[in-house]
């Protein structure tokens, strides 16, 4: 089993195997300018070779861009790591939402949801739950907002056995 962590000095993700005289190794590659990549609350997929983690893309003094990312954990020692590549993203490529979090495999793999919300509200003002299939190489299906709302907030979802859980106040 792999730890997996986001360096202060740095913010790149990295890997690190207990057990294994491997230093940590990092998982994404170093970001355009330093720390302009920061990557939070990740969560490997049950059978693929792949976590996925929303990313903080700070550019040329605009506000961030938050995205669903995956990131391929395949990567051999000493190796370049690949970008990662966003995921739930709009036909266009844009965010869906101006914040995702939260990202949450079904226990098989073939389901993520997450919550996305957007400005001006905040996650307990407005958060919608979101879900897609998943197929091959961690690429989504359509995304179905299947709870939630511009006026429900406190909202969070599970996955636990083949049910999703949704709670939300109104």
């Amino acid at each position: 089993d792999s730890m997996w962590f986001s360096h202060w000095g740095d913010q790149r993700l990295y890997r690190f195997d207990p057990g294994s005289d491997d230093p940590p190794q990092p998982m994404t590659p170093e970001p355009p300018a330093p720390r302009a990549w920061r990557f939070a609350d990740g969560r490997e997929h049950p059978t693929e070779p792949w976590v996925v983690c929303v990313r903080e893309r700070h550019g040329d003094g605009a506000e961030a861009i938050n995205e669903l990312v995956a990131v391929p954990t395949l990567t051999e020692v000493g190796a370049e790591p690949e970008p990662p590549r966003v995921i739930g993203a709009g036909p266009d490529g844009a965010p869906q939402a101006d914040f995702v979090s939260t990202p949450r495999f079904s226990p098989d793999g073939r389901w993520l949801s997450w919550l996305r919300w957007n400005h001006p509200r905040m996650p307990w003002d407005g958060t919608e739950l979101c879900v897609a299939p998943v197929f091959g190489g961690l690429r989504l299906g359509n995304t179905q907002v299947v709870a939630g709302g511009p006026e429900v907030g406190e909202a969070f979802s599970k996955l636990p056995f083949d049910h999703l859980v949704f709670t939300g106040s109104t």
